[in-house]
C-alpha cells in the first residue's frame, strides 16, 4: 500500500530514527502515523513516538535546535504527559514519555493509562527503516478511548482494512 504524506515525513522519520539508533533507545510509534500504516487515509498531523520517560532530557538536548514546545508536562482535555515537540523539515514530531502518560477515556469520562506498545508491538518497515508500532487492536482501543473526530474516522477505516485482510 502506498501512503501519501503532505510534509516531509520520510526525512523526519529517518532523522529521528538516526538519533534513536545512535543512542540504542527503545521506542514505539503511536497515533495517526500508525493509523496510516494500518490503513487510515486522513492527512498526517504529526508523528508521535513514545520513549522511556527518563530519556526525554537527553533527547531534548539532541533535538534542541528544532524544539517548539517543552520538554515539560503537557495537559489538555485528551492527554496528560511529559513531552516535547519539534518540527523537522515541515513535519511535527511529538516525543512523549511512557511512564506517567494518561489519556482521557471519553466514553467513561475518566483518566486512564493507555497501552504504549513497549510490551506488545508490531514491527513494520517504512522508508527503509524497521520501526515498532503499537499493535492495531491496541491502537483501536486507544483511539476509541480518545473518541475525537479524527480517531473515530481512523478506527472506522482501520476496521475496514482489517476485514478486507480476512
Amino acid at each position: 500500500m502506498k501512503m501519501k504524506f503532505r510534509k516531509n515525513t520520510e526525512a523526519a522519520l529517518k532523522f529521528i530514527e538516526d538519533v534513536f539508533s545512535k543512542h540504542h533507545l527503545e521506542r514505539v510509534y503511536m497515533g495517526g502515523f500508525d493509523a496510516k500504516m494500518y490503513g487510515a487515509t486522513r492527512p498526517l498531523a504529526d508523528i508521535d513516538v513514545y520513549v522511556r520517560e527518563e530519556k526525554l532530557p537527553m533527547l531534548a538536548e539532541e533535538f534542541k535546535k528544532y524544539i517548539v514546545f517543552g520538554p515539560k508536562r503537557y495537559k489538555d482535555r485528551n492527554w496528560d504527559l511529559q513531552m516535547f515537540t519539534f518540527i523537522y523539515d515541515g513535519q511535527v514530531v511529538d516525543i512523549c514519555g511512557d511512564e506517567s502518560v494518561k489519556i482521557f477515556d471519553e466514553p467513561d469520562k475518566k483518566w486512564i493509562k493507555p497501552p504504549t506498545g513497549f510490551e506488545k508491538y508490531t514491527e513494520a518497515e517504512i522508508f527503509g527503516r524497521k520501526i515498532k508500532l503499537i499493535t492495531e487492536p491496541d491502537l483501536i482501543k486507544y483511539k476509541t478511548f480518545l473518541h475525537r473526530r479524527v480517531d473515530v474516522s481512523d478506527v472506522k477505516e482501520m476496521k475496514v482494512v482489517m476485514t478486507e485482510k480476512v
